[in-house]
């Protein structure tokens, strides 16, 4: 492709149910809780993501969407893209209210911890 690459947009949730907004925010970071992975770039594709997972959490779901998810964050998030975060949920005596918040990002620097 000549050029520019084109930008991307994103949809991103600093952790399940936006548990580590805080964090990531005021450490100017994006991050993924799949620690038991390990370095995410290891993988030479999709399935290989799917087999560790099933390997490390059980193979009772088919983590399609996970793979997915955790592809794209190690291989396809460029700088120049846009991230839309989402900061989405309040607790109350043990039942969640979504509460949708969306905050655009620019991605400045990608690295891989």
């Amino acid at each position: 492709m000549l050029g520019s690459p084109k930008k991307r947009y994103w949809i991103y949730a600093p952790g399940e149910n936006s548990s580590k907004w805080d964090e990531f925010y005021y450490q100017g970071i994006m991050g993924i809780e799949w620690d038991e992975m390990g370095d995410l770039k290891q993988y030479k594709s999709k399935e290989d993501m799917k087999a560790k997972m099933k390997e490390l959490y059980g193979p009772e779901l088919s983590y399609k969407n996970s793979a997915l998810a955790t592809w794209q964050f190690a291989n396809e998030i460029q700088i120049g893209d846009i991230v839309f975060a989402k900061k989405v949920c309040i607790k109350l005596s043990g039942e969640v209210l979504l509460k949708q918040t969306i905050y655009m990002i620019p991605v400045v620097k990608v690295i891989n911890i």
